[in-house]
């Protein structure tokens, strides 16, 4: 794996939910606004276009700005529309009259000062993006494919969100974090065990800690994911069926006095027995792996715990390291 995807691997958001809602809203604002000027301007475009355009879509995106009041985003929205009126603007500047307002509403949250300047420049940065590639697709030296001009113009919408979605980006500190994050328990264990790492001095001895806590988190992913996916395979309707039509052809069966139906309701039973047998075993494996998950987990927090009070020379941490080791849960 190259440097840029274990990097993209620590890139997460806080609540997906909310960037999908971002996004869905700022394409279709994006797309409304887009053929609305094309609706009064017609197919061709002048300097103003684009700028009309995307002040346009972030106005919308403004209006339909999810986890903000009504009130607060139609005062926004008044101010940025009436802000031209008196501040000298142009149509290529047009569009900062919304965005950055835009920006501003994100950021009243709290959160760290570099996270705030981050998402009050992000709209405004997918405007300038926005602008440079509509400004590129719509140049002479594309001939006839000048027209795909219009084409970023109709995703302005999609430029403003994605440069909004700022406010919910998350960067792990490595890249097994955000693989954890679905077990709180288990992402704790892991945040104990690199901050303590970090307290211990570089050399040999560190990094065979660190080795052995990395495998004990990639042995928990895996475990997890094969408890996942047989668990996936549990029908609890399809048991509740078997079941009760065992109960039913055992009592048909000894009902009947028709030797030949005895023999195919027999020959059915038996197939139904069997589909409760493979579930059974597979509920056994489910809950073995359950086990193996949790005793993974106890392991982490072992670990945590014992590097953090781990002696800080070589031999104490060379003693802990194998220790751990011998800790392991077995496969």
């Amino acid at each position: 794996m190259s440097a840029l995807e274990q990097a993209w691997e620590r890139v997460g958001f806080e609540d997906p939910a909310a960037v999908e809602r971002l996004l869905v809203r700022g394409a279709l604002g994006g797309a409304l606004a887009g053929g609305l000027v094309m609706l009064v301007g017609g197919l061709s475009r002048t300097a103003s276009t684009a700028g009309y355009t995307l002040a346009l879509a972030a106005g919308l995106l403004l209006l339909l700005l999810p986890g903000q009041g009504l009130g607060a985003r139609l005062a926004v929205l008044a101010a940025s529309a009436l802000l031209p009126v008196f501040v000298p603007s142009t149509p290529a500047t047009l569009a900062y009259f919304f965005t950055v307002p835009l920006g501003l509403m994100l950021a009243s949250a709290p959160r760290s000062l570099s996270r705030r300047l981050a998402v009050c420049a992000g709209p405004s940065l997918g405007a300038a993006w926005c602008l440079l590639l509509e400004r590129w697709l719509s140049g002479r030296h594309l001939g006839p494919g000048a027209a795909l001009g219009w084409l970023a113009l109709l995703g302005a919408g999609v430029f403003l969100s994605a440069g909004a979605a700022l406010a919910w980006v998350s960067l792990a500190a490595d890249a097994v974090e955000p693989k954890l994050a679905s077990q709180p328990r288990v992402l704790h264990a892991w945040q104990r065990v690199r901050a303590a790492l970090g307290r211990l001095p570089r050399g040999g001895p560190r990094a065979e800690l660190e080795a052995l806590a990395h495998e004990g988190a990639a042995r928990w992913l895996k475990v997890k994911a094969e408890r996942d996916l047989l668990a996936s395979s549990l029908d609890e309707h399809t048991e509740q069926e078997a079941r009760e039509a065992v109960t039913a052809l055992v009592e048909r069966i000894g009902e009947t006095t028709d030797t030949e139906l005895a023999s195919h309701l027999g020959q059915l039973l038996r197939v139904h027995r069997d589909t409760l047998e493979q579930l059974d075993g597979l509920r056994r494996k489910v809950e073995r792996l359950e086990a193996r998950t949790a005793a993974e987990a106890g392991w982490l927090e072992t670990a945590a715990f014992s590097v953090e009070l781990a002696p800080r020379n070589e031999p104490g941490t060379r003693e802990l390291a194998s220790r751990l080791r011998s800790l392991a849960p077995r496969t």
